[in-house]
């Protein structure tokens, strides 16, 4: 394990070589206009999904969304930000499509790596409309199921 202070008390980032998940962390988020720190009056919701591999810094995604107020101009990866905050954009996730399902891949750099582990990013989807964001979502680990071994199971 690699050991990252954060808010004063230090917290275990994965370390790819000593994982005992295989490597792959899953992200998820729900997207609403309730996240959003300005008031957005929209129907909107959505979904997404990011598994991420700890040893290549790859992810993929899928984003998924409905009802919302105006065509979208941009969804992306923000960090790092405490709810309620905002943070800058990390990562483009609509790459050449904002129809849903949006669906893609990017290299991650490590500290990028780190602020999702944290939980220190959320998925933002702007709008001709809400430019600044019409609905948003934090991202959150997903709990690896625990190895045989670790859950008491015996062979």
């Amino acid at each position: 394990m690699v050991w990252l202070a954060a808010a004063g008390a230090p917290r275990a980032i994965a370390d790819p070589a000593n994982d005992l998940w295989g490597g792959i962390r899953t992200f998820d988020a729900t997207l609403s206009a309730a996240n959003q720190p300005m008031l957005t009056q929209s129907p909107a919701t959505g979904t997404v999904k990011i598994a991420l591999d700890l040893a290549t810094r790859t992810m993929r995604w899928e984003i998924t969304y409905s009802k919302l107020t105006s065509a979208p101009v941009a969804i992306g990866l923000h960090g790092p930000a405490q709810p309620g905050t905002n943070g800058a954009q990390l990562i483009d996730l609509a790459g050449k499509s904002l129809v849903s399902p949006v669906r893609g891949s990017a290299s991650v750099p490590a500290g990028q790596i780190q602020y999702m582990l944290l939980g220190w990013t959320y998925v933002r989807i702007s709008t001709t409309r809400y430019p600044d964001g019409e609905i948003r979502g934090k991202v959150d680990v997903v709990a690896p199921d625990r190895p045989a071994s670790e859950s008491g199971a015996t062979r």
